[in-house]
Parts: C-alpha cells; sequence; structure tokens
C-alpha cells in the first residue's frame, strides 16, 4: 500500500518538510503541497527580487538537511 501525505502551505517549511520527507523515505510514499497563493515559497522574506537584499543569517545555517550543512551554498 502507498502512503499518501497532504501538506497544507507550501511556504519555506511546508517544502522543506516535503524535501525531507522523499529523502528519509525514499520517494516510498506520494506527497501533495496544498497551497492557496499563485507562488510558492515566496514568504516575505524571499518575495522580493532585489539583488541588494541580504540574508538574515550565515549560508552555513540555512541548510534544509540535518545531515548535509553545507547543502543550501552548494
Amino acid at each position: 500500500m502507498t502512503h499518501h501525505i497532504a501538506i497544507i502551505g507550501a511556504g519555506a517549511s511546508g517544502r522543506l518538510l516535503a524535501a525531507n520527507l522523499g529523502r528519509l523515505t525514499a520517494g516510498r510514499i506520494r506527497i501533495s503541497l496544498i497551497e492557496q497563493a499563485d507562488r510558492i515559497a515566496r514568504g516575505i522574506a524571499y518575495a522580493p527580487v532585489d539583488r541588494g537584499h541580504l540574508l538574515n543569517t550565515r549560508v552555513r545555517n540555512m541548510s534544509a538537511y540535518a545531515d548535509a550543512p553545507d547543502h543550501f551554498g552548494e
């Protein structure tokens, strides 16, 4: 039997949850992201398209995966 998980909200947390579930289950489950907005993962911090905006933390602290601390910067 294939399990299906629905994640409500496709912002950063929802997408990271989906990515980690996908990794941890090696694709053995079906994952759906449900989002009301037209664009996903564009919260307040990432919505503007201004190259002058700086990160509010170091890149090494932004990995999506606990076992790959350099993931975001690679």
